[in-house]
C-alpha cells in the first residue's frame, strides 16, 4: 500500500516510500522536484536545451489534478456531459490576461487534457469533424501570432517563411475579447 504524507494537500502519495510508515515527508515540492528529474533525463538524453520545455509546468499540472480529483471527484463524470472544457480554457485564458496568474495557464493545458481525454461530441466544429488525432505537419498547422502585426504565419524564429497562409486573428482572438 502506498504511504499518504500528512504535510501536504491534497495527501500525496510517495512512490518511492512503501509500508505504513512514512520517513520522509513527500511535500509538493518534493513531487515537483522528481517530475522535473524525469523530465530533465529525457531531455539530455534526447539533446534538447532546457530552454525548450519547462518540467515544473507539467509538474503543476499533475499537481493540479491530483487535487481536483480529491475536491471535484473523477473527471469522467463531469466531463463532457457536465462541464464544458474548452470554455473553461477560455475563462482561465481570461484571467490570466486579467491577473497575469500563471496557475491559470496551469488550467488552460489541464482543461486542453480534459478536452483530449473526454471531447464533447456535439460540439459546433467547421464541417463538424469528430474529435480526432490528426496530422500535426506545417500545412495543418494555423501559424504562430506574430507580436507586431497579430497575424499569423508561418515562420520561424528568423523570420524565414515555412509555408501556409497568414491571416488576422478574427475579432474574438484579440485580448480582452473571448479567448
Amino acid at each position: 500500500m502506498w504511504q499518504l504524507s500528512v504535510l501536504s494537500s491534497p495527501p500525496f502519495v510517495n512512490p518511492l516510500q512503501r509500508g505504513n510508515v512514512m520517513s520522509i515527508p513527500y511535500t509538493p515540492q518534493a513531487f515537483e522536484s522528481h517530475i522535473r528529474q524525469c523530465i530533465e533525463m529525457f531531455m539530455d538524453a534526447n539533446a534538447i536545451p532546457r530552454s525548450e520545455f519547462d518540467p515544473i509546468f507539467v509538474a503543476r499540472m499533475v499537481r493540479c489534478m491530483m487535487v481536483s480529483y480529491h475536491k471535484y471527484g473523477r473527471v469522467a463524470e463531469a466531463y463532457p456531459d457536465k462541464f464544458d472544457a474548452l470554455a473553461d480554457i477560455r475563462a482561465r485564458v481570461s484571467k490570466y490576461r486579467e491577473t497575469g496568474d500563471f496557475w491559470f495557464l496551469v488550467d488552460v493545458g489541464n482543461f486542453a487534457m480534459i478536452e483530449v481525454m473526454h471531447p464533447k461530441t456535439d460540439r459546433s466544429r467547421i464541417n463538424n469533424p469528430e474529435p480526432h488525432w490528426g496530422r500535426n505537419e506545417d500545412d495543418t498547422s494555423p501559424g504562430r501570432t506574430n507580436a507586431e502585426t497579430r497575424n499569423l504565419e508561418q515562420t520561424d524564429n528568423q523570420g524565414n517563411r515555412l509555408g501556409g497562409d497568414g491571416f488576422l486573428h478574427l475579432p474574438a482572438d484579440e485580448p480582452g475579447r473571448g479567448l
